[in-house]
């Protein structure tokens, strides 16, 4: 049996050798796109690969008649056609705990970075080395919050949904969950007493923008939205608008629209 690793960056020794004992592997470092990926899966069965490197298209399906297994080194199938590959009769799998702890306490890293004013205060520091000066008033800019009895709106309450809803409530926040279960009104609720939004919901294949300029104005003023999840849950140039008229209070970025 062929194997192939299209990016071995996420693999430590241990997995390597357990995938040895299944067929001959071959380790690639990266890949440049569709065409070098093609070359280089010739006659393997088995494929591990980073969907963001080579979306898994019909085309691609179609080019490799001997593929019969695709591990996603990642949770999202959102750069794959699913329905091409059950045509193919290929089989897609994906890691459904992967990075549950590290992008739910990210979400909260993001959450001080913006309440500490961490970057205003790094970059400035960098320009020009200071010291905060408690009888300068333009220092009160430096001044930060608390997460302590805020509210955090979590929508999307799968893995790490949970554990960010876990990690918040011991910060002491209040945290409002909202799942696509959920009646719509329970998400007006959470857009009208969040300081906080967190977008954590899972792929679909028709996302719904969850943040554009019909739901800004039913947010608080000072409202932070932080999107881990994808970029299409969101309207950008929306969002954007809202920053510069000071109509929201940040949105710290993990992921964007791809072909934007």
């Amino acid at each position: 049996m062929k194997l192939a690793v299209l990016n071995n960056s996420a693999l430590q020794e241990t997995h390597i050798n357990r995938l040895k004992q299944l067929g001959d592997v071959s380790l690639y470092e990266s890949i440049i796109g569709e065409l070098d990926a093609i070359s280089k899966l010739k006659n393997c069965e088995i494929a591990v690969i980073d969907s963001i490197d080579v979306p898994i298209t019909e085309g691609f399906l179609k080019a490799l008649p001997h593929l019969k297994f695709i591990c996603l080194n990642s949770t999202g199938f959102e750069q794959v056609d699913l329905k091409a590959a059950d045509h193919h009769g290929v089989i897609v799998s994906n890691i459904p705990d992967y990075s549950t702890h590290s992008v739910a306490e990210h979400c909260i890293a993001l959450m001080l970075s913006i309440v500490r004013k961490i970057p205003q205060s790094y970059f400035d520091v960098l320009r020009s080395p200071f010291e905060i000066d408690l009888s300068n008033k333009e220092h009160n800019k430096y001044l930060g919050e608390n997460l302590h009895n805020k509210t955090l709106g979590i929508i999307g309450m799968g893995r790490i949904g949970s554990q960010l809803a876990y990690i918040a409530k011991a910060f002491g926040m209040n945290v409002i969950p909202y799942t696509r279960q959920d009646d719509p009104i329970a998400l007006e609720q959470l857009y009208l007493k969040s300081d906080f939004i967190s977008i954590n919901s899972s792929y679909s294949l028709q996302p719904s923008v969850l943040i554009d300029e019909r739901v800004i104005p039913k947010l608080k003023p000072n409202c932070v939205i932080i999107n881990t999840s994808r970029g299409e849950f969101v309207n950008e140039s929306d969002i954007a608008k809202a920053l510069k008229e000071m109509r929201l209070g940040g949105m710290p970025l993990m992921c964007w629209v791809i072909n934007q």
